[in-house]
């Protein structure tokens, strides 16, 4: 079991110890965790770097479980790759890299966020926050600012982005300035959208997001269905709110804060 941890690609809870994987190592698992670049220093769009460099690390650990892993007890022919939230979303991308192909066998995604950035977008992110700091987005610019200040850096972006919706329309929402890049190389295509002439990394896949939306209804209360709807029709990619409710009018239909959240 391959643990890549979530936070919004911001930041990396590896030594969280509620995250430790005793749990499951007591059920006879072989659980193998590492920290991946994140932030600016992971997935910023900076020229004189590879895009997706938090990802690259996420691979590099993977084919260092296939060189290592048998030593400590695992298969490195079963390996099953899972995350949560950003974690997921970057199992989602180990899916269709080509870097990631033939390193696990298994893919599980929970709580998997939708959300992967084009270069014109990640460009202008990363644009504006090398101006922060009175730099231009290049890695050697940046290679000297404190990680501290290109995290200030970055929260400032954040702050501004949902009044970015015009030119950007629902992914300036995102509540991070940060996601996989699209970039053609390291991640060829959205994980939703890969070519046909590619096929999936992992032979199963699952990902699980039942009851999703409790936690946010717990900490609002009640609130009307035309708030409901705004959700799903900021969310990208979507069919929107009227599509959700049509195909899962159980699920999606009125009194959802006061049905379980559901």
């Amino acid at each position: 079991m391959a643990w890549i941890s979530g936070g919004t690609y911001l930041r990396c809870a590896t030594a969280n110890p509620r995250l430790n994987g005793a749990t499951l190592a007591a059920g006879g698992a072989v659980v193998v965790s590492a920290h991946y670049r994140t932030g600016a220093e992971g997935f910023a769009h900076l020229h004189g770097a590879p895009d997706n460099r938090g990802l690259l690390d996420q691979a590099a650990a993977l084919r260092w479980i296939q060189d290592k892993v048998a030593e400590f007890g695992g298969d490195p022919g079963n390996v099953t790759v899972f995350g949560q939230s950003a974690g997921a979303g970057s199992v989602a991308a180990l899916l269709v890299m080509p870097s990631a192909a033939g390193l696990f066998r298994r893919a599980i995604m929970q709580s998997l966020p939708g959300t992967y950035f084009n270069t014109g977008f990640a460009a202008d992110i990363a644009e504006d926050i090398a101006a922060q700091l009175g730099r231009s987005p290049r890695a050697d610019q940046l290679a000297g600012v404190a990680p501290r200040d290109l995290v200030l850096a970055a929260r400032t972006v954040t702050e501004r982005l949902p009044r970015c919706t015009d030119r950007w329309g629902p992914i300036a929402l995102t509540p991070t300035p940060f996601s996989p890049v699209v970039d053609g190389d390291v991640l060829p295509d959205a994980p939703w959208r890969p070519s046909r002439r590619e096929r999936p990394a992992a032979s199963t896949c699952s990902w699980g997001t039942r009851d999703e939306f409790s936690l946010l209804a717990a900490q609002l209360g009640d609130i009307t269905d035309d708030q409901v709807d705004t959700v799903p029709d900021n969310l990208a990619p979507t069919v929107g709110a009227a599509g959700y409710r049509a195909a899962f009018p159980p699920c999606f239909g009125r009194g959802v804060a006061r049905d379980g959240g559901r």
